[in-house]
């Protein structure tokens, strides 16, 4: 499968527009909305656009952007236009329930799109210890347990986190340049 038959064709082009920085805290309130409800209803999101992004949408120009003068006027019709522009590009859709309430999906490929976006801002340093221990505490079970089923869940799950370790080391291999905050190369001068 190639990648646009995956995603929406315009998920990306939000992040290349002028007004990108608004565009990404926007994702950032709508993966926050995501975590915190199990079912989004489409005013909390709402709400949530409207508080956490005021400053930055009373400051925004939208130059370019397809927002109408309605719209342009006042901060509540600036996070309606950022929800249409979201909802149009593919990040969310909406569904109608049973309540006739609007409620926001958010599609698996935005899901994952947003858990990385969420993962490249928020370094969590801790994860190699999770999956030390996670993989010692399996082994354990492979080796003190009595129960078959459960010696071979052990083993499948000491795999997986040792491979989520390796990956991680690999990560942190590639960036510790970045870590340490040390240019590739020292000039004299």
């Amino acid at each position: 499968m190639k990648l646009f038959d995956a995603v929406h064709r315009d998920v990306f082009t939000i992040l290349a527009s002028p007004s990108r920085e608004l565009y990404a805290d926007a994702l950032e309130v709508l993966y926050e909305a995501y975590q915190d409800n199990l079912k989004i209803p489409e005013s909390t999101l709402y709400s949530m656009l409207r508080g956490r992004l005021e400053n930055q949408l009373a400051a925004a120009s939208f130059e370019g952007e397809d927002i109408d003068e309605d719209e342009l006027r006042d901060i509540s019709g600036r996070a309606r236009f950022l929800m249409r522009k979201l909802g149009n590009r593919g990040w969310f859709e909406k569904e109608r329930g049973k309540d006739f309430e609007e409620y926001i999906i958010v599609p698996g490929y935005s899901s994952k799109l947003l858990e990385l976006f969420y993962q490249l801002t928020h370094e969590d340093t801790m994860r190699g210890y999770s999956y030390v221990f996670g993989t010692y505490s399996s082994l354990k079970v492979v080796r003190d347990g009595d129960n078959a089923f459960d010696k071979m869940m052990a083993v499948y799950q000491a795999f997986d986190n040792t491979q989520a370790l390796i990956k991680l080391l690999k990560t942190v291999y590639h960036n510790v340049r970045r870590f340490y905050a040390e240019p590739l190369y020292h000039t004299t001068g």
